[in-house]
């Protein structure tokens, strides 16, 4: 099969939908699919050049090398949203492709892609990558609610299938009055990326202040909607209890490590919170293995791959019903709560104060990812939606 992905950029900068898309398509690559993607190159300092950071983060990805790729040259304000060489190369590309699938909503290339596609009569699958929840929508709301009307309503409701990452975003998307085919589709892992597991202890040595410390680990951009502000108060209600377990906070500030910052030395866990910055590549595991537990108190997520990593590394997960991860909790991987801080409490306390069923748990969560979030295991998924709206088409 031969399958276009769209999107406007693989910046990782953008957040989490560069680096799953990538992934996918090397996964569809890796299963014997002829993969392409088109999309805008990401512009190096001078504003204009191609930007050789991208190329090294891709090329590190399980069979990328096995993707086609058709990066447009860096769109400037006129080409971003007139998308002129885009339409001249779907237009010169799209009569050999048997599905487009287009990732994201807002971005003016995406509604290009799926007009041609129509026009075309190649059929199109939409990936909104929670841009269409409720969560999502209710920022920047008129702004959304025109744009719908104006230009994106149609790319939404002339898809063939829409993709949803959750069971949560499936049922958003059904509310929205899509009235074709709607396939749950997760994120996922390449446990080459992962495997072999860092040495327990690896993080303590890298780390002295953590030795002989038991472990909670955060893993995730430090931005409000994290819910770090749940999580240290939280763990200052635990503190006095668990004397032995320190926090640790692993990401790149998104905004929110001063009121962190603020936050602990106000509740007088300054000590037992550290703070280590963002850690990359495999480095990043190591925090993860050595924990007692990962914890993401979130506002939303549409799909976290950094939940999947943690439970692919053993580790018992405590999530927030908001992360969307009912998989977690139905194969007993860790704990799924109410977003407060009594629940949020309850289950670090109940993680903590049971290590073996902990540790059950963890094997749980490793054998979850292996069984529904590699990235494989989703490939295959994927291609099963596309046959089904192939035959349908015919």
């Amino acid at each position: 099969m031969r399958i276009l992905h769209v999107i406007s950029s693989l910046d990782p900068r953008a957040g989490g939908p560069p680096m799953v898309i990538s992934r996918l398509a090397a996964a569809q690559a890796g299963i014997g699919e002829d993969v392409h993607i088109l999309c805008y190159a990401v512009a190096s300092e001078n504003g204009r050049d191609p930007n050789p950071d991208i190329d090294a983060k891709l090329n590190a990805i399980p069979h990328w090398s096995r993707v086609t790729q058709h990066r447009l040259a860096p769109a400037d304000r006129k080409e971003w949203y007139l998308n002129s060489r885009a339409k001249s190369t779907l237009k010169s590309l799209l009569h050999d492709f048997d599905i487009v699938h287009v990732h994201g909503v807002w971005d003016p290339i995406l509604a290009t892609a799926a007009q041609a596609a129509r026009h075309a009569g190649v059929p199109y699958v939409v990936a909104p990558h929670g841009m269409l929840d409720p969560w999502a929508l209710s920022v920047k709301p008129w702004k959304k609610k025109l744009a719908l009307a104006l230009r994106y309503g149609k790319m939404v409701h002339g898809a063939a299938m829409m993709q949803a990452l959750s069971r949560y975003e499936h049922e958003c998307i059904a509310k929205l009055g899509f009235s074709g085919h709607i396939a749950t589709i997760p994120n996922g892992v390449f446990l080459e990326e992962i495997d072999p597991l860092p040495e327990r202890g690896a993080f303590a040595e890298s780390f002295p202040a953590i030795k002989g410390r038991r472990m909670v680990t955060f893993l995730s951009r430090l931005h409000p909607v994290k819910g770090l502000d749940l999580l240290a108060e939280a763990f200052a209600k635990l503190a006095s209890k668990h004397s032995d377990v320190d926090l640790v906070i692993v990401g790149p500030d998104y905004g929110a490590q001063a009121a962190l910052e603020q936050q602990i030395s106000a509740l007088g866990i300054r000590s037992r919170v550290h703070l280590v910055g963002p850690m990359w590549g495999r480095e990043r595991f190591k925090p993860v293995v050595d924990a007692a537990c990962f914890c993401l108190p979130s506002e939303h997520e549409a799909f976290s791959v950094a939940i999947c990593e943690a439970m692919a590394c053993g580790a018992p997960v405590v999530i927030t019903h908001n992360c969307n991860l009912p998989e977690a909790q139905d194969a007993r991987a860790g704990l799924v709560i109410d977003r407060t801080v009594p629940a949020l409490t309850a289950a670090l306390d109940q993680m903590l104060s049971d290590s073996n069923n902990a540790r059950q748990m963890g094997e749980r969560a490793r054998q979850l990812v292996l069984s529904q979030f590699t990235w494989p295991v989703v490939a295959s998924n994927s291609l099963e939606h596309y046959h089904r709206i192939q035959g349908r088409q015919k």
